[in-house]
């Protein structure tokens, strides 16, 4: 196999599907996820909630596919945490916390 640091190699089967990440050429571990396009109905409700306007899931909610539980409990902690009030910073200086820490953690998100 080439180098698979480099290579981009995606595996889908049935439900599931895997893929490496590369960050500065660096072979990151995969998770297993459930596609949205083949999710249940409870599933499929929780990944419309986490779609980005522009109709994205980010990979960070794709992950939690196989513990739907876990998706709705990461869910009510990110509005607990950027949403609601009172909050001693307003949303958008939350927001700049949230850029700065993934930015100083070289995260794309």
């Amino acid at each position: 196999m080439p180098d698979a640091s480099l290579a981009d190699v995606t595996r889908t089967s049935g439900r599931l599907s895997r893929s490496h990440i590369h960050r500065k050429n660096t072979l990151m571990a995969w998770i297993d996820i459930i596609e949205p396009e083949v999710a249940d109905e409870r599933l499929t409700n929780l990944f419309e909630k986490v779609r980005s306007p522009d109709g994205r899931i980010d990979n960070i909610m794709k992950i939690h596919s196989l513990r739907p539980r876990t998706m709705q409990a990461h869910l009510e902690l990110y509005k607990a945490t950027l949403h609601s009030s009172p909050n001693g910073l307003t949303l958008r200086e939350r927001e700049l916390v949230g850029v700065c820490v993934s930015a100083w953690n070289e995260c794309h998100y």
